[in-house]
């Protein structure tokens, strides 16, 4: 599978007993500790009107790329079965998502 929303498998391995997945590197938060961070920082500033977590134009780019990313899955008899928060990555700290499949 390659697809540019999703984080690519390179190989595995067992060592001690243990199973090991390598995949390409996303340095970026995941989307959970992205919104938690944005949270904490709007909370941190005293503001009578706190700002959206997101903007609109934000919150359409990831939930787009995640779409893309799920609609590649499923085209390929892929079902996402634990998708969560913290299992879509951004890649680079910019609103690049990477979701993670395994």
């Amino acid at each position: 599978m390659s697809h540019e929303n999703i984080l690519n498998y390179i190989m595995h391995f067992y060592f001690n007993n243990y199973f090991y997945v390598v995949t390409e590197y996303a340095n970026g938060d995941n989307l959970k500790d992205y919104l938690d961070n944005r949270r904490k920082d709007r909370n941190d500033r005293t503001s009578l009107s706190p700002s959206p977590l997101m903007s609109e134009d934000e919150l359409k780019t990831v939930i787009k790329q995640i779409q893309d990313a799920l609609k590649y899955c499923h085209n390929n008899r892929i079902a996402h079965l634990n998708l969560s928060l913290k299992k879509i990555h951004f890649k680079d700290d910019v609103l690049t998502v990477k979701l993670i499949i395994i």
